[in-house]
């Protein structure tokens, strides 16, 4: 995450929302593999703090598993004193398209600590930011900012953030960003057809394809539990790649 940029008063700094490149390394441990949307991801698990937060990680069908209607369902969990957060990655790198994400969660009701992650990552090169492109649902530790968050990373470079206020009446959300040579074009979507946000980026920092992969992950900002303690669960009805 960064600071706001836009039409909207800026926050203060805050932590990128994705690993450093040497947190990043706790990526490549996986507990195991699912099949959801039509395509195998690896589970993350760690026992021990890691990055984003630092936090721990959890492979247990109590922290990700996929439903009998095939919504995927991530879940921050309390276990014995330590709350464990989630992290999934596709096998399969996609390039440029179109990344899209159905969520049947509302985004505007979730704890000021708690974000969840849908971007790109490059977990083999560290050029380009990791090739690191965010579309984040988070309030970074302060209820008073805006929720809804697109970047491309570096976020502390001026004009490589937008954040904004994402508010819902229902459950039903679409986010999406377009990945270009030369642009990121970014939409969320109220279902069926109200457009909470919308932006197009452009400038220096677009990242070429590589060796990136697309993640989601549901966790807790510096590894601080909910403010009201309670366990957090995160709902994504569909995954869609279009090239």
């Amino acid at each position: 995450m960064s600071q706001n940029s836009g039409a909207n008063s800026s926050p203060a700094p805050v932590p990128s929302p994705t690993p450093s490149p040497s947190s990043s390394e706790a990526i490549g441990a996986v507990s195991g593999e699912i099949t959801w949307s039509g395509y195998t991801w690896e589970v993350k698990s760690y026992d021990y703090q890691v990055g984003p937060g630092p936090n721990y990680f959890s492979g247990s069908i109590d922290n990700v598993w996929v439903d009998g209607s095939g919504k995927l369902h991530l879940k921050i969990t309390n276990k014995n004193g330590k709350w464990y957060c989630a992290e999934l990655a596709t096998k399969k790198s996609f390039g440029y398209g179109t990344y899209r994400f159905n969520t049947s969660t509302r985004i505007d009701n979730l704890n000021e600590n708690v974000v969840v992650g849908l971007f790109t990552w490059d977990d083999t090169s560290g050029d380009y930011y990791n090739r690191e492109i965010d579309i984040e649902f988070a309030r970074w530790g302060n209820m008073a900012w805006p929720n809804l968050n697109y970047t491309v990373q570096p976020y502390g470079v001026a004009g490589n953030v937008r954040s904004t206020g994402g508010t819902m009446t229902g459950n039903s959300s679409t986010h999406s960003f377009k990945w270009q040579s030369g642009s990121v074009y970014f939409q969320s979507v109220e279902n069926p057809s109200k457009t909470m946000d919308s932006w197009t980026y452009s400038g220096a920092y677009v990242p070429p394809t590589g060796n990136e992969k697309t993640r989601i992950n549901l966790w807790l900002m510096n590894g601080t539990p909910p403010s009201d303690k309670k366990e957090v669960e995160f709902v994504i009805d569909k995954f869609e790649f279009v090239p």
